[in-house]
């Protein structure tokens, strides 16, 4: 069954979804959804609490089916990797944080600036996402002032990973193997930056990261019991240092936010819903040996801008969406460039980054 709430704005997945005839449950919102869908939606209070497969939208659907839903297999792992403290600590029992070092805050604290000082680190809520309130801490001249830890609001603090960022969609299959559906790299535009303005995926992105974003999967699967049946987003770090793949999170139960998944049908005609529900498993091998050269991705922007403006910064448009003012982003844009740098040059400009 899938999962629906918004912002969301994806003709893609409506007609994906009649495609499918999977049951669609809306939850209540008091955002213009915008996926147009022909088929019948059913009420919450109708949803069918069988152990069947299960893909959100976006992660809202967990505090529903902790309520609707309490016996779902998948909502266990679900609340364990969507703890980010709870996930580096299973993680790190099971031998994947060798090299990387964590601790929680659940009250005000000072963090020292001696501290800090040749030794880097990332604050941020143990829940949460789109990098909200994450801070870069880094060569910083004066003590850090915590105040909105609590128990109920804990913060993580944790190694900053210098090198490149990538954001994997995928899910581990019925028999908890893990399955990729793409792997995008997460550019940033300065040390201080967190945003999640722009990503991108060509052929070498895919065949340079792929073995190894595939054993860091399996190792996953391996400390977590063999997950079955379970989607995700994840982000991780390849280590400039060490050359390590280190996971910053796995976001449970949906791919990248707001449709942005969808980057994939147009860079390697994968359909990531329908891989999902019916258990398609790409080639990449033939996939990313084609003569295919260009760029494909998507950025994020949250101000109003002219079209013609926003327009005017790709080589190609793939297809422009609005979001409502309400989420993170209000226009999101698939693009595909023969030309990335010049094309960061001018994302950076526009975001004042």
């Amino acid at each position: 069954m899938f999962i629906l709430s918004g912002p969301y704005n994806s003709s893609f997945l409506g007609k994906t979804l009649k495609e499918l005839k999977e049951p669609v449950f809306v939850l209540p919102t008091e955002t213009k959804m915008m996926v147009p869908y022909s088929g019948s939606y059913e009420t919450v209070s109708h949803v069918a609490c069988e152990d069947n497969k299960l893909l959100s939208s976006l992660e809202d659907s967990i505090s529903f089916l902790t309520k609707q839903c309490p016996e779902h297999s998948s909502l266990k792992l679900a609340n364990m990797f969507k703890d980010k403290f709870l996930f580096r600590t299973i993680c790190k029992v099971g031998g994947l944080y060798n090299n990387f070092s964590f601790e929680k805050f659940d009250s005000p604290t000072i963090i020292s600036a001696s501290y800090i000082k040749n030794n880097p680190k990332v604050l941020k809520p143990t829940q949460g996402i789109s990098s909200r309130n994450v801070v870069i801490l880094k060569d910083i001249t004066k003590d850090f002032e915590l105040k909105d830890a609590s128990k109920e609001n804990p913060f993580l603090l944790e190694d900053y990973i210098p090198g490149i960022e990538l954001a994997v969609d995928g899910y581990f299959d019925s028999s908890g193997k893990p399955v990729i559906l793409n792997i995008l790299q997460h550019d940033f535009f300065a040390t201080s930056d967190v945003s999640d303005t722009l990503y991108w995926t060509t052929n070498s992105v895919v065949s340079d990261n792929y073995k190894e974003v595939l054993t860091l999967l399996e190792n996953i699967s391996e400390v977590f019991d063999g997950p079955k049946n379970f989607p995700f987003h994840m982000e991780c770090r390849k280590s400039s240092i060490t050359g390590e793949y280190i996971p910053i999170e796995i976001n449970p139960l949906r791919f990248a936010g707001y449709g942005t998944c969808e980057i994939v049908h147009y860079a390697y005609n994968i359909n990531p819903y329908e891989s999902f529900f019916k258990e398609l498993k790409p080639n990449w091998n033939e996939i990313v040996n084609n003569n295919d050269k260009s760029c494909y991705g998507f950025v994020c922007l949250n101000k109003e801008l002219s079209h013609r403006k926003v327009f005017n910064m790709f080589d190609e448009v793939l297809e422009y969406r609005f979001i409502p003012k309400t989420s993170d982003a209000n226009i999101i844009v698939f693009f595909r460039t023969n030309n990335l740098n010049q094309l960061k040059d001018k994302v950076r400009l526009l975001s004042n980054i």
